[in-house]
């Protein structure tokens, strides 16, 4: 496993992943209006195959963030989307 990314580090991907175009707009928002100072967390990976689920605690740095109540924090390490839990699975 890579050593954790330092701060500047992810600061660098963002700017380059924006390709400083942090004007692009999404979900009625710009990019730059989503950017929050970089903090590791902590998230959840969850896959289900046949019925069952499996979680996977993951350290993920949060860089941007809607105001709204969706759910969704980007993330570029992982370059995708990280939502808020799923209800829990019957197993």
């Amino acid at each position: 496993m890579a050593p954790p990314l330092k701060i500047e580090e992810v600061k660098a991907l963002v700017r380059a992943q924006s390709a400083e175009n942090l004007d692009a707009m999404n979900h009625g928002i710009t990019l730059k209006d989503t950017l929050v100072a970089p903090r590791l967390i902590s998230v959840i990976a969850r896959t289900v195959r046949n019925g069952r689920k499996k979680d996977e605690n993951l350290s993920a740095w949060l860089v941007g963030q809607e105001n709204g109540t969706d759910g969704y924090l980007t993330e570029p390490n992982l370059r995708g989307c990280l939502s808020v839990p799923s209800p829990p699975f019957k197993i």
